[in-house]
């Protein structure tokens, strides 16, 4: 048992993970080419 106010105690954990992101830009116009045929209709799986 702690006689700590509950004000000192922490309300949340938090947990962030710095990774680092690489990607050829020259790629990112081609799949956005790709992806602009997909419509709600396209995307279903049948």
């Amino acid at each position: 048992m702690t006689t700590e106010p509950a004000a000192a105690q922490p309300k949340a954990h938090t947990l962030r993970l710095l990774l680092p992101f690489f990607f050829q830009r020259e790629t990112v116009a081609a799949a956005a080419r790709r992806l602009d045929w997909l419509t709600p209709e396209t995307s279903k799986i049948v």
